[in-house]
């Protein structure tokens, strides 16, 4: 189950703490880098303690490329600790039109996943993926409202020819101001739902936590996320930071 939950996870990523993608990309010659810790447990008691490393660039205008580069301490049942390099993935995604009046921002977003990690160990899914989604947000005074639905195809590896449809929908509120700095909270549904009905694993999570924006440069967060479906999930909490490059 660890590889599942590991394939589930995908360690996709959108601002942080969120895993459902917003439509907006970094300017062009723009810099970030995403810094988190995430302990991930499975329903089947296996155990991943995942240490993430995103760095970003505005390719060029309206276009953003990430690279999502996790270590991964994995613990199946009944075994000990395997640490090691998990799945690479890297990301493109192209701002179509931006949030105006009231039109949403849209934004087309595709992805591919190394099997960089060992999967007999439980860091990796043994599989090279590859994905396609569409975005839209939409903000409205202290809300920012955030939807993707996509595609997740398995190009090689045991799985070969599986297929995903990936959603989420996820909700930004700026509370206000906690030393003279913004605070927001957030909450989003994220989960997947494969085409072959023999296979009963269709995870879903729901995740709260708390954005702060310490500078114009940093940002902090944290969150906590819980499985929603009796596959997957059980318990994901993280810590993250975010680091705009000025």
């Amino acid at each position: 189950m660890v590889v599942a939950l590991l394939s589930f996870a995908g360690f996709l990523h959108a601002y942080r703490p969120l895993t459902t993608e917003d439509a907006s990309v970094l300017p062009h010659g723009k810099g970030q880098l995403e810094m988190s810790w995430e302990y991930a447990a499975a329903f089947d008691e296996s155990r991943n303690h995942i240490f993430l490393l995103v760095p970003g660039a505005g390719l060029a205008n309206r276009l953003e490329f990430t690279l999502e580069l996790p270590f991964v301490v994995g613990q199946q049942e009944g075994q000990g600790l395997a640490p090691g390099l998990g799945d690479i993935r890297a990301t493109v995604k192209g701002l179509l039109y931006p949030d105006k009046g009231a039109i949403p921002a849209f934004a087309l977003q595709g992805y591919f996943k190394f099997d960089t990690g060992e999967d007999s160990e439980g860091l990796g899914t043994g599989n090279r993926e590859a994905g396609f989604f569409g975005i839209v947000s939409k903000r409205i005074e202290e809300f920012q409202l955030h939807g993707m639905l996509g595609l997740d195809f398995t190009v090689s590896g045991p799985s070969r020819g599986h297929r995903d449809v990936i959603y989420g929908v996820a909700v930004d509120y700026t509370v206000g101001n906690f030393l003279n700095r913004p605070f927001h909270l957030v909450t989003e549904v994220f989960g997947n739902t494969n085409f072959n009905p023999a296979i009963a694993f269709n995870p879903a999570t729901l995740l709260l936590g708390a954005i702060y924006e310490l500078s114009e440069s940093w940002t902090l967060d944290c969150a906590i996320s819980v499985g929603l479906s009796g596959s997957g999930q059980d318990l994901d909490t993280t810590v993250g930071a975010t680091f705009i490059f000025p």
